[in-house]
């Protein structure tokens, strides 16, 4: 298969890819994809911006999940400060971070790598009490992860539904996943042989990403850092 150096391919949320277009413009070799799009499901949101004020722990998985959570806060005419004093916020990455900050929502952690995993790995040493999850639809049992002493709530503010068209692998030599989503959205969407990915790098954010790639891909590479931006960075890197 013949490839052009340094051709990246970056598949993501139709409603990402404006801004990653306009964010990433300066660099040569690199074009993005809609792979999903959101099916948002307003009642959840309802409830979790009804619930969110009870929490001591604040999880936000991902930035649209952030964007829905605001948008309603903005519809009922509140403010950042309905949270309760002692509430903290956690963000799944570092877009989801800057997300919440940007909406004037103090983050008190987001790992650098690891996700969600590791925000309930440092709920262990946390004080007992509530946790509620704003997040998307998902095949993961998360409340096994829980520390016991913790009451857990999860909000599936939104679904998610595969978009990709008119994507041909052939000419990139690396394909970036910012999540497990757009890996799924992939591989049911894209019909050539296996063998065909030879010798293309994959580069995934986030583990269940990365463990899926690397049953179609024989470069397979976990990004150091949940950041879109350093992914691309380390798909260009030989």
């Amino acid at each position: 298969m013949q490839r052009t150096a340094g051709k990246i391919a970056v598949l993501c949320s139709t409603e990402d890819k404006k801004e990653l277009e306009s964010r990433f413009n300066s660099i040569a070799g690199i074009k993005f994809f809609s792979a999903i799009k959101f099916n948002d499901d307003k009642s959840a949101v309802k409830r979790a911006v009804s619930i969110a004020r009870e929490a001591d722990y604040l999880i936000f998985a991902s930035k649209h999940s952030v964007r829905l959570f605001v948008k309603e806060m903005l519809r009922l005419g509140l403010n950042p400060d309905v949270f309760n004093a002692k509430t903290k916020v956690f963000a799944a990455g570092k877009a989801t971070k800057k997300e919440l900050e940007e909406n004037g929502i103090d983050v008190y952690y987001a790992p650098s790598s690891g996700g969600l995993s590791k925000i309930f790995y440092k709920l262990q040493f946390m004080d007992r009490g509530i946790v509620v999850e704003i997040s998307g639809n998902s095949q993961n049992d998360r409340a096994l992860d829980v520390p016991m002493g913790l009451m857990y709530v999860r909000i599936k503010t939104y679904s998610l539904v595969i978009c990709l068209k008119n994507f041909d692998i052939k000419g990139y030599n690396a394909v970036v996943f910012p999540s497990s989503a757009e890996v799924d959205a992939f591989s049911e969407s894209y019909k050539e042989a296996i063998e065909g990915f030879k010798g293309i790098k994959a580069v995934c954010i986030g583990k269940k990403a990365y463990e899926k790639t690397k049953a179609i891909f024989n470069k397979a590479e976990l990004c150091a850092k949940n950041d879109i931006g350093y992914a691309i960075k380390q798909a260009r890197d030989e």
